[in-house]
């Protein structure tokens, strides 16, 4: 859960009243949850059962997994509006959900503490350095995910995840809507029609 001070501090910055409504559709990570999985099949696999949910629907999606960003970090982003039940009944609410590999967790920690450690003017040898990581992060990724492959007996081609756009296209196909459009700077799928709209969501 967010500390409160921090959801007072954001919306004090962004000018917002602190009124309970206007936090809700203000704040998209009041509520987060990170799954750490074992191989990247399992990310996407985890997303698949995820938004399979009635009760659940995905506002946004960034996949940096399939597109990483600019200093090696990968991890699969979801913003989904799922219900929270209160004592006066269900309250549908904007949850922060990461989903990674136990390699890109590893990384994505020690990256935090470096920035942490510079006040995020982090010299030039260890942004080199953690790029490299994010690299060999990603290899032995793919080496154990097909070491797990190898294991139960299939080859290396085999298909080993479906990826968020074909999970995205085949939600929408059965529902009978269109596909979600994909954003071009991050890779990821930009928030579906409703509430999201509004938002402004966070950079997670």
């Amino acid at each position: 859960m967010k500390d409160p001070d921090s959801i007072i501090e954001k919306m004090q910055r962004r000018g917002v009243p602190l009124e309970t409504e206007r936090v809700r559709e203000t704040i998209t990570d009041i509520a987060g949850l990170r799954v750490v999985c074992a191989f990247v099949s399992d990310v996407y696999r985890v997303f698949e059962l995820l938004t399979a949910h009635d009760d659940v629907t995905v506002f946004q999606v960034k996949d940096y997994i399939a597109k990483p960003k600019e200093n090696g970090y990968r991890s699969l982003h979801l913003l989904l509006e799922v219900p929270v039940f209160l004592s006066s009944g269900p309250v549908r609410t904007i949850v922060e959900v990461q989903i990674r590999t136990i390699a890109m967790d590893f990384w994505a920690s020690l990256e935090h503490k470096i920035y942490y450690k510079y006040d995020r003017e982090v010299p030039a040898e260890l942004l080199e350095g953690l790029r490299d990581a994010a690299d060999q992060a990603c290899r032995l990724d793919s080496t154990m995910e097909w070491l797990h492959i190898a294991i139960r007996g299939s080859d290396r081609d085999t298909l080993v995840r479906r990826g968020t756009d074909t999970v995205m296209r085949s939600m929408a196909a059965a529902a009978g809507l269109e596909s979600p459009a994909a954003s071009a700077d991050d890779g990821g799928t930009e928030p579906g029609p409703g509430r999201a709209d509004e938002l402004g969501a966070d950079e997670l």
